[in-house]
């Protein structure tokens, strides 16, 4: 679940799908969410302070909204697309937000390119979408691609000197045959030339983003190269050069944060992270849509595992088999560690974010990655699921530690695979999780297994969690150990094991990287479209 403390200054959720639109005429968008001051370095954690209301209690009519409404331009686009047109406008940029039909679409064929459809309909729509010809033939094509369906998907960012607008651009889809789908994204009016120059690094800006959700003596992680330079847009229109960080404070999951490159203020923060424990705990993996069964296959070297299709016990798919993961081309043959284009899995058990040299899973003696899973009895297990440890025993989850390594290894394979294919199509292109892009799943199994000598505590057991960065920085997510608590009867076992687990928290890191800005950066921060997540998540 995205966690109620993201922060969004321009709160905005895109259709994920091209023909998503609302059933109405004329909306107003939503308010911005006024920029907060920086978190008391010594005070409450960012992770700590209320949510942001939601969208629902944002929308307003106020006076820009009204004037943008009677722009001529804006008047003459309702009445061309009709009872059945959506014309939503932004208060906080007075443009399009979303231009779309429920009943067809905004253009008819065309044999010109999916980039000039789009374009054209800019250039065409000034009032609307608040552009000049010269700002249209300025806007940077961030991405395009094709996906199973025919649709191109194209992603417009505005610049200033070179420099991304933080949150807004342009988004299109255009058909198959050349038809416009719709238009989505608030582009900012009237951006000035040039940004002063930055005052600060990027280092100083991770470390002021880091402070801002962990406190003063945090540690966390954050790299150079993950940090850029953005534009961003103020609620009373300046646009200031800012920092755009991604960091994993000590603790306290995956952040964005947008740091202003002069007087290193936070300007806007945003969690990453999808939780299980404020989710939910998912039932059975998914009927419909979820990977065929694997069929059993022989053990012939390296590249093997032993794994199952849904959760130990189950009698649907409980039981291990071999798998041959080089044969799909998930594992080299030569590997040492479980390392391939879909994840790397490693068990971070003393939860420190890297992979230290006695977390890495080897291969066994023979050569292989097959673990046979090995069941302890006691109180609650085997009834009809396994335990694989013991809450009581220090260290007892060794027993299962590179089998549930190896079992998450095959799930996040699968999975890949799966979404890849037809009728859902979450390739490379797509932005979908590709070590050969850098951005392979980073897989954390046995979260915290060892931090209190040898046991988890309590912030290290019943839960997993997804944090999914933009394109092209690898997503992280996190498996716990399960184990009974007052009013939570739960088998000692391990969420890595259960592929409702895996794949929810996975799901979670899909719909974050379709539902974007123009940009990249995932919109679903509200309490509406996190809700929404989850529910993607679920099915």
């Amino acid at each position: 679940m995205t966690k109620a403390s993201a922060r969004r200054t321009r709160a905005t959720l895109f259709a994920a799908t091209a023909g998503l639109a609302l059933t109405v005429t004329l909306l107003p968008g939503a308010a911005n969410a006024a920029p907060e001051a920086p978190a008391d370095p010594g005070g409450t954690p960012a992770s700590l302070t209320p949510p942001i209301p939601s969208q629902q209690t944002l929308i307003r009519q106020d006076a820009s909204l009204t004037k943008a409404q009677q722009r001529p331009g804006v008047r003459a686009l309702v009445k061309q697309l009709g009872a059945q047109g959506v014309l939503e406008l932004d208060p906080a940029t007075g443009t399009a937000r979303q231009v779309a039909r429920t009943d067809g679409y905004l253009t008819p064929p065309s044999t010109a390119g999916a980039e000039t459809v789009a374009r054209d309909y800019l250039r065409a729509h000034p009032d609307v979408f608040g552009l000049t010809a010269g700002q249209v033939r300025d806007l940077k094509l961030r991405r395009q691609y094709t996906d199973v369906a025919g649709i191109r998907h194209l992603s417009f960012v505005q610049v200033v000197g070179g420099v991304p607008v933080f949150g807004n651009g342009v988004k299109a889809n255009v058909s198959r045959d050349g038809r416009l789908i719709n238009v989505t994204g608030s582009p900012v009016r009237g951006l000035p030339a040039s940004l002063p120059p930055a005052g600060i690094s990027a280092a100083q800006a991770e470390r002021t983003a880091v402070r801002d959700v962990a406190g003063a003596r945090a540690g966390g992680t954050g790299t150079d190269a993950a940090a850029k330079q953005v534009a961003f847009v103020t609620g009373d229109g300046t646009a200031r050069r800012a920092w755009r960080t991604v960091t994993s404070p000590d603790g306290h999951g995956m952040w964005l944060h947008v740091v202003d490159a002069d007087t290193g203020r936070v300007l806007h923060r945003q969690s990453l992270s999808s939780d299980l424990r404020d989710a939910g705990t998912p039932g059975a993996a998914p009927s419909a849509g979820r990977p065929s069964p694997s069929s059993p296959g022989t053990l012939l070297g390296p590249g093997q595992v032993l794994a199952w299709d849904h959760a130990p016990g189950d009698v649907r798919g409980g039981t291990q088999y071999p798998r041959d993961l080089t044969l799909r081309g998930w594992l080299p043959a030569d590997a040492k560690t479980l390392s391939g284009p879909a994840a790397h899995v490693f068990s971070d058990v003393n939860d420190n974010n890297e992979a230290d040299a006695d977390e890495e899973i080897s291969p066994a003696a023979d050569g292989t990655f097959a673990f046979p899973f090995k069941p302890f009895t006691g109180d609650g297990c085997g009834t009809p699921v396994p335990c694989s440890w013991d809450a009581k025993t220090p260290y007892s989850w060794r027993t299962n530690r590179e089998q549930n390594a190896a079992q998450v290894f095959y799930f996040l394979s699968t999975f890949q695979s799966h979404l890849q294919a037809a009728p859902i199509g979450f390739t490379r292109a797509a932005g979908n999780f590709d070590g050969r892009d850098g951005d392979a799943v980073q897989a954390q199994t046995d979260d915290g297994a060892a931090v209190r000598d040898g046991l988890p505590d309590g912030n290290h057991v019943n839960n997993a969690n997804m944090n999914t960065p933009p394109d092209g920085q690898p997503p992280t997510m996190q498996l716990f150990l399960t184990a009974p608590s007052d009013g939570y009867p739960i088998v000692q076992g391990n969420w890595g094991d259960d592929a409702a687990t895996v794949y929810h928290e996975y799901t979670h890191g899909l719909s974050n990287r379709l539902v974007v800005d123009a940009d990249g950066v995932s919109t679903l921060t509200s309490m509406q479209s996190g809700a929404m997540g989850e529910a993607w998540s679920d099915w």
